[in-house]
């Protein structure tokens, strides 16, 4: 046992790479795409589905699994902004800032389609405008990740520091604390701004994700999976697919997050050829997922579902979902390096 623990010690601080980060976010935004697309069971029934368990189709069944999304992005996330956040040019503001401006981007391109809709899709009200330019409450109901995760960037060069100085299972066990106070705090539902009184509630929570994956950064832990147990991963990651796409139709995010680690740790151990697809896709992810839902919610859900086969529909949803991400990126990116420069 002491040695077990002794290897892990000597994996503290070494960290998987940017290009390896890269690919589990291609990972994330497939599973993002898949959840999306499939979330609506009479919807599915109407498929031409080739599995069908217990009157449910397989491509529904798999969603359950594929909420995993939200807490990889969280983790991932987390875990970047720990390796971040000991470099001397670290600047959480400029990251979110830079989100912002993107995410403004796609909705100057892609909210005007919904006046060629009669009845429009959104509401063009002048609070609705603003709720969706802050991120409170935008109309791409998909976008409500932005003002968390913002919350979460700004605050993470503090949490980072806490982390770094104090043990690991003090940190959880205060978070842990919190999360039993916060069952007291129930705003009130029907309250006129009640997605601002549940904000710091969402946030919290959200954060779990969040921590563990700076804590598998801090101790080094998805190296040491990836070198020690790479068959013990995929083993494990193929037994969490199967486990909640068959048995379990219920989990919760925290659940989620407890397995989001085995489910990275598999990937990394994927063959080449698979992480480099991922890896692909996972450069156009943040615009994917900004862009994906006016094409399957939104605008052209109809024509999305007329092709009728799942596969099928998930293929031309990531092909055109890319397609686009890669225009934004066209414009978006001197913008980028416009901002950087000011900065």
């Amino acid at each position: 046992m002491m040695r077990y623990w002794e290897n892990i010690k000597k994996y503290r601080n070494h960290y998987i790479s940017y290009e390896d980060t890269i690919m589990l976010k291609g990972a994330a935004i497939l599973l993002m795409l898949t959840l999306h697309l499939f979330n609506n069971l009479a919807s599915c029934l109407l498929l031409n589905n080739s599995v069908v368990i217990n009157e449910k189709p397989l491509s529904f069944l798999f969603l359950n699994f594929c909420a995993i999304c939200v807490p990889m992005y969280l983790f991932l996330s987390g875990y970047g902004l720990y390796i971040a956040s000991w470099k001397e040019n670290n600047n959480n503001f400029l990251r979110v800032s830079l989100l912002y401006v993107n995410m403004w981007l796609v909705g100057f391109l892609f909210f005007p389609f919904d006046l060629f809709y009669q009845p429009t899709v959104f509401d063009w009200s002048l609070r609705g405008i603003l709720e969706t330019i802050s991120g409170i409450h935008p109309y791409n109901h998909e976008w409500w990740f932005i003002f968390p995760w913002a919350i979460l960037c700004l605050a993470s060069t503090r949490l980072m520091k806490v982390l770094h100085r104090n043990s690991t299972l003090l940190v959880l066990g205060v978070y842990i604390l919190l999360r039993l106070v916060l069952l007291l705090y129930r705003p009130n539902q029907f309250a006129d701004f009640y997605y601002l009184l549940y904000a710091p509630k969402q946030i919290i929570i959200l954060c779990f994700p969040f921590l563990l994956g700076a804590i598998f950064a801090k101790h080094g832990l998805l190296c040491f999976l990836k070198n020690h147990y790479r068959m013990i991963s995929l083993i494990l990651g193929s037994v969490s697919v199967l486990f909640f796409t068959f048995i379990v139709h219920s989990v919760s995010n925290d659940i989620l997050a407890l397995i989001v680690p085995i489910v990275c740790s598999a990937l990394l151990c994927f063959p080449s050829q698979i992480r480099r697809c991922l890896k692909f896709i996972g450069k156009e992810s943040t615009n994917m997922w900004l862009i994906h839902t006016f094409i399957c919610y939104y605008y052209f859900k109809s024509e999305i579902y007329a092709i009728s086969y799942p596969l099928l529909m998930l293929l031309v949803l990531l092909l055109i979902s890319y397609v686009l991400s890669v225009f934004v990126s066209f414009i978006f990116n001197p913008i980028k390096i416009l901002i950087k420069t000011e900065v």
